[in-house]
């Protein structure tokens, strides 16, 4: 199953490498990845830190920032290929690269910080800041207040999923 979120393409994209989407079963995301990567696929997969307490031993696991999804960049006509995995359910084409990619670098940018992002709700509306100073400069998100606490969220709007991150409102400068 294919979703197309914007215009689709003409016949001679098919050939040319793009940023797809690709929703995964249940805890099946980073096999995807492998799999994929075994192909000489270029994927991303953001993943974060997460410890837990097992009878007394810290245990460190690398979980999916977006649970059920991968990001791949593959030419169109390899997609049908892609369900001998056992792992796809869809893939989603990403018409609006640029935006993508604008989206999935503050993400990628965090995450290389070790920022401590936490999944939130997805928001459409907000007040568009940038970081101006500190350790996550020139980030970009919207604010969000939570628990007395200020959050900048990281959107991904093809997704329609977002990631948190604490911030000092002094840091932050309003974009135009």
């Amino acid at each position: 199953m294919c979703e197309s979120f914007g215009n689709s393409m003409n016949e001679e994209q098919y050939e040319i490498p793009v940023w797809w989407v690709l929703r995964t079963k249940p805890r099946s995301e980073k096999k995807m990845g492998e799999w994929m990567s075994r192909k000489g696929t270029e994927i991303y997969l953001p993943l974060r830190k997460r410890t837990r307490f097992y009878r007394g031993k810290k245990v460190d696991f690398m979980l999916p920032l977006f649970p059920g999804y991968v990001f791949a960049k593959f030419p169109a006509v390899e997609r049908i290929s892609l369900y001998d995995s056992f792992w796809l359910l869809k893939t989603i084409m990403v018409n609006d690269q640029d935006r993508f990619l604008m989206q999935l670098d503050p993400i990628r940018k965090a995450l290389e910080m070790d920022a401590p992002l936490e999944a939130c709700a997805y928001m459409e509306k907000g007040v568009r800041v940038r970081v101006a100073s500190g350790k996550f400069k020139g980030l970009e998100g919207v604010v969000q207040k939570r628990k007395n606490q200020n959050k900048l969220v990281l959107t991904v709007d093809i997704l329609q999923r977002a990631v948190s991150l604490e911030v000092d409102m002094a840091m932050l400068e309003v974009i135009a």
